[in-house]
């Protein structure tokens, strides 16, 4: 059984799948001397967990220790690394998937057709790439979960409740909108969809780096590029996205 995972895994159809992915993952060569590399991009207390591994379910393992923050600075190197390294976020998605089946259980009924884990999942890649490590160092497994079910959930409720307007009940069918889906949602609905197309992970974490971004000069001046060539880059991402899920993209 993959390390960190729960019964209730296995009852679940996106959960089996991702599990069925994990397994073919986790000591892929491919994978395993990616992990390895990692090593030298991260701080020295850490980098012989990665330096060491034969099994991408070692890392997993290991975020899970308490003694002297070991887990939590493993976590944090995950995080940056997984602004650069799809493989990294996967391991984090791994590691948080029992915590967000947990956490989205109470919204299986306010989701309408929409999975609750799905949606969780899909906010904590976003979650992951506005993660600031350096601002909030500590309980990042936590901080995850939390970030990504607000994002999922109770930030579109709160969005709805600031558009709300006491009204007569037989209005009510009249102020109801065609599309009832938040649009943060609905993006990473899109996005989670867009990866398991296929299309490349560099133009689906551009699109999120975007959203969280408070300008498209912030994030050239993260990538060092220029603003047109973000401009560019974005318009390519969203052409492949949308050929990806079959959606017309805006004009």
């Amino acid at each position: 059984m993959v390390v960190g995972m729960t019964d209730r895994l296995h009852l679940h159809p996106f959960c089996v799948q991702l599990d069925r992915e994990w397994r073919r993952l986790r000591r892929s060569r491919h994978a395993v001397t990616t992990a390895r590399s990692w090593a030298s991009c991260v701080e020295a207390d850490v980098a012989a967990t990665f330096g060491g591994v034969t099994d991408l379910a070692e890392l997993v393992a290991a975020t899970q220790r308490r003694s002297g923050g070991h887990g939590d600075r493993l976590m944090r190197a995950l995080v940056e690394l997984a602004q650069s390294d799809q493989l990294a976020g996967r391991v984090i998605v791994q590691r948080l998937l029992p915590g967000l089946i947990s956490a989205s259980a109470p919204y299986r009924f306010r989701s309408g057709d929409a999975d609750p884990i799905q949606l969780a999942v899909g906010s904590l890649w976003i979650a992951i790439s506005a993660y600031d490590a350096a601002r909030r160092p500590r309980h990042v497994a936590a901080s995850l979960i939390s970030d990504s079910v607000y994002k999922a959930f109770r930030q579109p409720a709160r969005r709805r409740a600031a558009r709300e307007e006491v009204c007569a009940p037989h209005r009510f069918d009249d102020l109801a909108p065609a599309d009832a889906t938040d649009p943060l949602v609905e993006l990473a609905r899109t996005l989670y969809e867009a990866d398991r197309a296929g299309v490349p992970r560099r133009d689906t974490d551009l699109l999120r780096r975007i959203v969280n971004a408070d300008s498209s000069a912030r994030v050239a001046a993260d990538l060092d590029v220029t603003t047109r060539t973000v401009r560019n880059r974005r318009a390519r991402a969203v052409r492949r996205v949308s050929a990806a899920v079959c959606v017309s993209p805006a004009a």
